[in-house]
């Protein structure tokens, strides 16, 4: 149903607001006024992987719901992602091969953002997030709710927390020997799954 594996829609017609015409992206809100925002970063992924790994993960995931709800009739509309350059911990602070966005600048782009889409009819916004900086997106939402004060429906949700059931450790119940988290083995199969093209295995290191 979600085609999965499929390569990425970025330029593909008709995927994402952006790259459909007009009309049909009028006529789609007209049925359905939901649309996600797939949010991720620019970050380093270790020596056998792309930086662009959570922008790609959470564009993939958004194309496969998209797909979905296409089968259904009533497709979500997808906008291209807003934040490819994000906010980071501290701790990713000199990490190379990631850029990293001051919070303010990051806060006010999410902002106009949804301002824009609000604008153009869609009152119901999903941020769809797979990067560590929720705190970012939430005090978006935050204050474009007080600013504005606009009807409608907003959140924002990791997509990794929403499935962690699938994620868990044998500790908790599920199948894995060591948690999901930042390039790890866990990481490096979902980019095998989605994008093997961009995933050097002789170039990964066993460490923990």
């Amino acid at each position: 149903d979600y085609g999965v594996p499929s390569p990425c829609e970025w330029a593909r017609p008709g995927s994402y607001i952006q790259t459909t015409v007009r009309h049909e992206v009028e006529a789609r809100r007209e049925k359905n006024d939901i649309v996600i925002i797939p949010v991720g970063c620019t970050e380093n992924h270790g020596q056998h992987t792309v930086s662009a790994m959570d922008t790609l993960f959470v564009s993939h995931i958004a194309e496969g719901v998209r797909r979905q709800s296409a089968k259904r009739g009533n497709p979500v509309s997808l906008v291209l992602p807003p934040l490819m350059y994000g906010c980071h911990p501290y701790h990713h602070l000199g990490m190379a091969g990631t850029v990293i966005i001051h919070e303010e600048v990051a806060k006010e782009f999410m902002i106009d953002v949804m301002l824009g889409l609000w604008n153009d009819g869609f009152r119901k916004q999903i941020i769809l997030n797979n990067h560590g900086h929720l705190w970012v997106l939430e005090a978006a939402m935050q204050q474009f709710c007080k600013r504005y004060q606009l009807p409608g429906i907003f959140r924002i949700i990791d997509w990794h927390r929403a499935t962690r059931e699938m994620w868990r450790t044998k500790d908790m119940g599920g199948e894995w020997e060591t948690p999901f988290i930042h390039a790890d083995e866990a990481e490096t199969s979902v980019g095998l799954l989605r994008f093997p093209e961009m995933v050097d295995m002789s170039h990964a290191v066993e460490t923990e």
